[in-house]
């Protein structure tokens, strides 16, 4: 189960807490890091996530049994454009990428016959970036989704499968145009609202004071994931916008109900509002 040679191409903090992950368990053996910056480059080695560090993909590839591609959704196509003619037929390559269509279409072009390539999503995160934020433990008992093409080997499959187990996160594999819908309802329409809440309390506040003397946690929880990279999630709301826009389109007409039932003095209207968000918010804890 264990590789000798992990690239992880991106490591911040979802690439880092994978090879610490990894390298906790002891199922990879080195851990070449690549990163653009200097500063990111020393952080990776300085927390432990990574055992030699580059600039350059193209050098951390070579002799890789196993390649995690963790960037922004938009650099995916270059950095695979980048590699490929540097991999190995016997390399697995996977991505952490929060849209998968575009991944997989982008691994069927430019990666057949270079490798076996598998996508890979982890539903897990912060509101933090970069190596420092990372941890061995960010995986566990988080839901870990992996897309494949019909024609991937199946041992290449199970493999990853197994090994994705082996730093503690439940393996879910579904095809890439599922992915795509569920994930713009559970994941993408979630950080949409919390960054236009946080816009709009920015826009509030010449008017009102500072609105920050006067928030306490659940303005706190429910804008967390708002302190995101944008560059990430500029990539991922353009690249699944029309997956996005019919759970935006529902999340419009339930504040359009809200306005109609305050407007009407409507409180039993407003109350069976609020139930069937309790309702549905306390079955997420049951996940």
């Amino acid at each position: 189960m264990a590789v000798d040679r992990l690239a992880v191409i991106g490591i911040g903090l979802i690439g880092g807490s994978f090879a610490l992950a990894a390298k906790e368990r002891r199922l990879v053996r080195h851990v070449v890091g690549v990163a653009r910056s200097q500063h990111t480059r020393d952080a990776a080695l300085e927390c432990g996530a990574a055992d030699e560090v580059t600039d350059d993909a193209a050098t951390a590839v070579r002799g890789a049994d196993l390649v995690y591609i963790s960037a922004p959704v938009g650099a995916t196509e270059p950095i695979m454009r980048a590699i490929a003619p540097h991999l190995s037929s016997d390399t697995l390559v996977t991505d952490a990428g929060s849209t998968k269509v575009s991944v997989m279409a982008h691994a069927n072009a430019l990666l057949a016959g270079h490798c076996v390539f598998i996508g890979g999503h982890p539903v897990a995160g912060s509101e933090q970036s970069g190596p420092s934020a990372a941890t061995a433990d960010l995986f566990i008992d988080r839901t870990y989704i992996l897309t494949s093409a019909p024609d991937t080997p199946a041992d290449r499959l199970d493999w990853l499968r197994k090994f994705i187990a082996g730093i503690g996160a439940r393996v879910i594999i579904c095809d890439a145009d599922q992915h795509d819908q569920l994930v713009a309802a559970t994941s993408h329409l979630p950080h949409l609202l919390a960054a236009a809440l946080s816009g709009a309390l920015a826009d509030l506040a010449p008017r009102s004071g500072d609105l920050r003397l006067f928030s306490g946690t659940g303005l706190r929880d429910t804008t967390r994931v708002a302190a995101g990279p944008s560059d990430v999630w500029r990539d991922i709301f353009l690249d699944n916008r029309d997956n996005i826009r019919p759970p935006l389109e529902a999340f419009r007409a339930r504040i359009d109900a809200f306005l109609q039932a305050m407007a009407d003095a409507d409180g039993d209207a407003l109350c069976a509002l609020l139930d069937e968000a309790r309702e549905f918010r306390e079955g997420l804890n049951d996940q």
